[in-house]
């Protein structure tokens, strides 16, 4: 029984880097003011800003990110701000849910302008330039994390524990299995995070077949570089894009991010080496990477799936992530044979100690 981890982005925030897509636009809108404020005019593929007079004769800071661009936006007599569609529904969806999944914005607006070349080209431009915004925040947020002082001993000891009957719903799958024969780590974030731990998980013997995938590539490039999109080809109206013979609507789907490094190629020869379980820190399940996460939940040797969900204040996450997790199920009645239950499921731990810069 070999075992697969899933890294996603609450890995990160565990770690206090503040990665998050709802962080990421505060950094940008503020970086976008700052600048604006310097040179009195910014004008990018997302966000144009014109001051008429400095914010200094308000005798105001200007304030981190998005409060900052919500308030200065109603300020017409000093200041015009205007943004792109594609801005203004991540903002907004920031301002009604609290977070925003910025693939998942591209890609609806992308539906929405099938028929539209112009549209379609200046949103595909729009996202190049979040991409590359994103990689150079990441890069500065990565480098804050000096040194992890201790690794997490709890998350050590998940990522190799011996697997347990009542995990699997197949009597006697495990026969005399105990720990996993190879360890797999498909790790979707851009930062190099679960590289502190990798040392430590060689030298315990149960992971000697270790790897670490990056399967969207890193923050350098070494890994891949970045694929940042949309990763579902199973919407009802993905079909529609085929249809229109217009290659700019796949610019930004995943599948054809994946067909220029051997990261997925890789992914699918462990798949098919034979039985494993799936492990889940921090990966959302969203929509956004369904394509990837049907082939592997779905798949013959996948035998079951368990979640490490975030516990904070008394409450969890576990059924939030079991209904996304859903949304990447043909078959109802595989999904709940693969899931493990609560009772058998645990927080993902949060022991990890780091020097901040």
């Amino acid at each position: 029984m070999n075992r697969l981890i899933l890294i996603g982005n609450g890995f990160d925030l565990a770690h206090g880097m503040k990665t998050s897509f709802k962080d990421f636009i505060s950094y940008y809108l503020e970086k976008a003011l700052t600048l604006s404020i310097k040179k009195k005019y910014i004008d990018d593929p997302l966000i144009k800003i014109i001051w008429y007079k400095k914010p200094g004769t308000l005798n105001i800071k200007v304030e981190e990110g998005i409060e900052a661009f919500r308030y200065w936006k109603n300020k017409g007599n000093y200041v015009s701000i205007s943004q792109s569609e594609f801005l203004e529904e991540i903002t907004n969806d920031i301002d009604n849910n609290n977070w925003v999944d910025i693939e998942s914005v591209y890609f609806r607006l992308l539906k929405n302008n099938l028929n539209n070349e112009n549209e379609i080209s200046k949103l595909n431009n729009e996202l190049d330039h979040l991409k590359k915004e994103l990689i150079e925040y990441l890069k500065k947020e990565e480098v804050k994390i000096k040194n992890i002082r201790k690794q997490s001993n709890g998350l050590l000891n998940c990522f190799t524990e011996n697997f347990k009957d009542e995990e699997f719903i197949e009597k006697g799958v495990l026969l005399n299995i105990k720990g996993p024969k190879c360890l797999k780590i498909l790790n979707f974030n851009y930062t190099n995070t679960i590289e502190y731990y990798e040392k430590h998980l060689i030298s315990t013997g149960l992971s000697r077949n270790l790897e670490i995938n990056y399967i969207h590539g890193n923050i350098d490039g070494s890994k891949g570089d970045p694929i940042f999109g949309y990763g579902d080809e199973f919407d009802k109206e993905f079909k529609t894009f085929e249809e229109k013979n217009n290659n700019k609507l796949f610019k930004h789907i995943k599948s054809f991010g994946y067909l220029q490094n051997k990261n997925y190629y890789n992914l699918i020869r462990f798949l098919e080496s034979g039985n494993f379980q799936v492990q889940i820190y921090g990966h959302s399940c969203g929509l956004s990477d369904r394509t990837l996460l049907n082939k592997i939940f779905e798949h013959k040797y996948c035998r079951s799936i368990k979640i490490f969900y975030h516990e904070k204040d008394g409450e969890n996450d576990f059924t939030e992530r079991t209904h996304e997790i859903y949304r990447h199920f043909d078959n109802k009645d595989v999904l709940r044979n693969k899931i493990v239950s609560y009772e058998s499921s645990k927080p993902m731990p949060q022991d990890m100690l780091v020097d901040r810069g």
